[in-house]
């Protein structure tokens, strides 16, 4: 495929002004320092979409067209991307906020002739678009990638000047200092926007025909987080690209910026790189799943012949190849542990710490074994004593699990934590909490469950105490209650 590039400071190419003839500017509306930075962004302009969202950072994307000319001088239209600056460096000060410019602001700042003279003799410490410092830590920083899906939409005749009209996205992402879980569903609000591209939510299949990865399309492609959660569900992807690694695709697409800004943000050519969110060798899936719901799933599976999606209704795992997949679904060993280990021989653990007082090897065994599969582990066969193993997850750079021992008047907990493949017993602990502990998690569920289900694991402190909320591939989520030790106290179902 040919590749199309802006040419930035070139005297070949030249957008014009139609971005600012359009009112496609940021600043719209008033600031109202009361409202969520998520308002914001959407209500001062039709032309900004959300993509991901979680209580630790949001991704959108501003839409611009402009010309390109054949015989002008001059620069890329840079005006969106400033105006994005400039109306959140007001909500920053509107909330008593402090304002710092970064690296990347004088980058874009320099390529429009109107600002650039602000930069000479200023430096810009952080890597950011800006960074805002609030009084009471729940600041944020702003990252822009530069252009995104560039495309010519048609060509300008030449009684009427010449050139051609073209299009593209910048794609901005705020990381949240502290967690900031959405109050309303901003993804599904979103899905209203996107009436060109899908007039009809529920005929997706009709609205995706034929889309491949290239352009514009890798928008398209992101949008099929909103509208699968419009419709109740969760969109999922795997590629050979990731290995075939199930992930959310809420998740993903902040992966991906993430790759990218690492690499590119304090390059001026970045500003028109032909960025491809979507990258695919010969294999990919995308998926929107709805247990509540099924009548609302459908499927994407690359076509690698034709480079294109397949596009159907409804949702068969079976198509998904399963090949080399961790096992992550809870196993009742009748046998033995070692039947499930033996099941997944890929992850290998170095020798384990057994703690003096205790002498229950059981219980190491069944951690050992835990730590091994990443997943839960049921050892029911002896009728007096029951051992359940929990994975609860990485929190940090360490790995935590939990095996209950339960028998006639017994209930214990031995906790143990994994720490660069060595595994440590971190001592013992009573299940369960008084009523009145549980009372207290009762307001933080609902954000706890958004940021897991939108980021695949999320942790709140609430009075001393942890809620840890890891996500599983069938997309469901556990709670864990944790003491400050991370250790286990309590499962909510």
């Amino acid at each position: 495929m040919k590749k199309t590039f802006l040419s930035i400071g070139a005297s070949v190419l030249v957008l014009t002004g139609c971005a600012n003839n359009l009112n496609l500017g940021f600043n719209k509306n008033k600031i109202n320092k009361n409202e969520n930075i998520r308002d914001v962004i959407i209500h001062n302009n039709k032309n900004h979409h959300i993509l991901a969202d979680s209580a630790n950072k949001t991704l959108f994307t501003s839409y611009n067209v402009g010309t390109v000319g054949n015989n002008l001088s001059g620069n890329i239209d840079v005006s969106d991307i400033l105006d994005v600056r400039d109306t959140l460096k007001d909500y920053c000060e509107a909330k008593g906020g402090k304002w710092i410019d970064g690296k990347r602001y004088k980058i874009i700042a320099n390529e429009d002739t109107l600002r650039a003279f602000t930069t000479i003799g200023k430096t810009y410490k952080n890597k950011y678009l800006g960074e805002c410092i609030l009084p009471n830590g729940k600041g944020f920083k702003v990252k822009e990638l530069g252009i995104m899906d560039y495309g010519v939409d048609w060509q300008i005749a030449n009684a009427f000047g010449g050139g051609e009209r073209v299009s593209w996205h910048n794609y901005y992402e705020i990381d949240y200092n502290k967690l900031n879980p959405p109050k309303k569903d901003y993804l599904s609000l979103d899905v209203k926007r996107f009436k060109k591209l899908y007039p009809n939510p529920t005929k997706i299949t009709t609205n995706l025909k034929g889309i491949n990865n290239q352009g514009k399309n890798d928008f398209r492609l992101a949008g099929i987080n909103n509208i699968c959660h419009s419709l109740g569900g969760t969109a999922y992807i795997e590629t050979d690209k990731e290995g075939m690694k199930k992930m959310t695709l809420n998740n993903y697409l902040f992966k991906r910026f993430d790759e990218y800004y690492k690499k590119y943000y304090i390059q001026p050519e970045s500003l028109n790189r032909e960025f491809n969110l979507f990258s695919i060798n010969k294999k990919a899936y995308i998926w929107c799943q709805n247990t509540t719901n099924p009548d609302n799933q459908f499927m994407l599976i690359w076509q690698p012949l034709v480079d294109k999606f397949k596009v159907i209704k409804g949702y068969n795992p079976s198509l998904i190849p399963q090949g080399n997949k961790q096992n992550n679904t809870q196993i009742n060993v009748n046998n033995s542990i070692n039947n499930a280990i033996r099941n997944n021989v890929s992850n290998t653990i170095s020798k384990i710490t057994y703690h003096p007082r205790i002498d229950d090897k059981n219980a190491y065994n069944l951690a050992k074994g835990v730590f091994t599969i990443r997943g839960d582990i049921r050892v029911a066969n002896n009728p007096y004593v029951k051992y359940y193993g929990y994975y609860i997850g990485k929190i940090g750079s360490c790995k935590y699990a939990s095996v209950e021992k339960k028998a006639a008047g017994i209930d214990e907990i031995y906790n143990f934590k994994q720490c660069n493949g060595k595994i440590e017993y971190t001592g013992q602990t009573l299940k369960g909490l008084t009523q009145a502990e549980y009372n207290r998690f009762s307001p933080y569920l609902n954000g706890l469950k958004q940021s897991c289900e939108t980021d695949g694991e999320a942790l709140v402190q609430v009075n001393g105490l942890n809620l840890y909320c890891r996500s599983n591939k069938n997309g469901g989520y556990k709670i864990f209650i944790l003491n400050d030790k991370f250790q286990f106290l309590d499962k909510i179902k």
